[in-house]
């Protein structure tokens, strides 16, 4: 069976192609929060990327330099190399 992560995940993604930044942070928030309970932590780096970059984009950039610096250590502790250069590159150059 394929596993696609957790709904929160999905429905927080699709929000933030909708732009709905409201709905999508609070499900992406959701889905870091689950990840972190099961202790799936590739799917929780996945969740973190893509929460900061919803917060980027929302305009809540302190937040979400952090929330970003989580997601690529977590990602470069799994070796997950593409998931840590988007969390690097999503936050912009000063």
């Amino acid at each position: 069976e394929l596993y696609a992560g957790p709904v929160s995940l999905c429905v927080g993604s699709l929000e933030s192609c909708l732009e709905r930044w409201t709905d999508a942070i609070a499900h992406l928030d959701q889905a870091v929060d689950e990840t972190s309970a099961l202790g799936a932590r590739s799917w929780r780096a996945r969740s973190l990327l893509r929460l900061g970059e919803a917060l980027m984009a929302s305009g809540e950039e302190g937040r979400a330099h952090d929330v970003l610096a989580d997601a690529r250590r977590e990602a470069e502790a799994l070796g997950m190399s593409a998931v840590a250069r988007r969390a690097t590159e999503a936050v912009p150059s000063s």
